[in-house]
């Protein structure tokens, strides 16, 4: 592939294996559940009516599982700094597009995993690692191909749910 080593420099290999953002925690409520489902349009009863969750699966009120994504994002928009006005909203991919110096973004993929489920109370923490930088060829031009590997853990150190996520910039 054609500028292959001119993208892939010893600046940006050094990248793989860096955590960001750094790890921070927050409390999941009830309250917190019933927005995110209401913001869903999910009213599923084992979501938000705590007597009919009793009788469920999980034995009282969880979250969906996508809730993870609350936590992961809410992690990542204070992470890199106030967000700016004209500035990309999610401060990751703005911290990508800085660092490897392009000006454009574009979501490849994204895999989830799922491990516990998520209740009022637990305290989530997460993590994010960037697991791999490739380069692809894209209609436009050369591109990077970064692997974002992003773990959400319980207060009792168990793993929620991991996410892979996967970027073209260019």
């Amino acid at each position: 592939m054609e500028n292959r080593a001119s993208l892939l420099t010893a600046e940006v290999r050094a990248l793989v294996g860096t955590t960001l953002p750094p790890k921070v925690s927050t409390t999941v409520t009830a309250q917190d559940i019933r927005k995110y489902c209401e913001a869903c349009d999910d009213m599923n009863p084992l979501f938000v009516d705590e007597k009919h969750a009793r009788k469920g699966p999980n034995k009282g009120i969880v979250a969906p599982p996508t809730y993870y994504q609350v936590v992961l994002d809410f992690l990542t928009l204070g992470a890199f700094g106030p967000v700016q006005p004209g500035v990309d909203t999610d401060q990751e991919i703005a911290w990508f597009k800085k660092t490897l110096k392009v000006g454009r973004a574009l979501d490849a993929t994204q895999t989830m995993e799922f491990f516990e489920p998520i209740r009022p109370g637990d305290v989530l923490s997460g993590q994010a690692r960037i697991a791999k930088i490739g380069q692809k060829q894209l209609r436009v031009g050369p591109a990077f191909l970064v692997t974002l590997e992003r773990t959400c853990t319980n207060q009792k150190g168990k793993v929620v749910c991991k996410e892979t996520r996967e970027f073209f910039y260019y």
